[in-house]
């Protein structure tokens, strides 16, 4: 009897003090579903400006397009935070000049949406890409 009463302060005092912390409580996952992969650009893509060739390393994003025809060859550097990539552009004689593009990868990472503008503001417009392979 007296540990059946024991247990039963401890349960209350439990209660009253508002439960378990829900900072140390485990919350399982939900069954079958798995965490995101981490977002990476390196692969091949067709995009709005050509077929585009990334490479990532650390948090660096690297890559060259051919736009236009005649072909204008094309380059991009810049830097990943999660989906979203900013890079700067800039094409090759005769070509458009420079400017900046930012990209966001879909949650599946199979295509990115995203803008870019010229150098100083002028012009912009749509970029987006499907992954052709990893």
């Amino acid at each position: 009897m007296l540990r059946r009463a024991a247990l039963l302060s401890l349960l209350l005092a439990v209660h009253l003090a508002g439960g378990p912390s829900a900072a140390h409580a485990f919350v399982p996952p939900p069954f079958g579903k798995r965490a995101p992969a981490a977002a990476h650009w390196t692969g091949t893509w067709t995009s709005s400006y050509g077929p585009l060739s990334l490479t990532q390393e650390g948090k660096a994003v690297t890559g060259t397009y051919v736009y236009s025809n005649p072909p204008v060859q094309g380059s991009v550097a810049g830097e990943a935070a999660g989906r979203t990539l900013k890079v700067l552009w800039k094409e090759g004689p005769g070509g458009a000049g420079d400017g900046e593009a930012v990209f966001e990868l879909s949650e599946d990472g199979k295509s990115f949406s995203g803008t870019w503008t010229g150098a100083g503001g002028g012009g912009g417009g749509v970029w987006e890409g499907t992954r052709v392979d990893e």
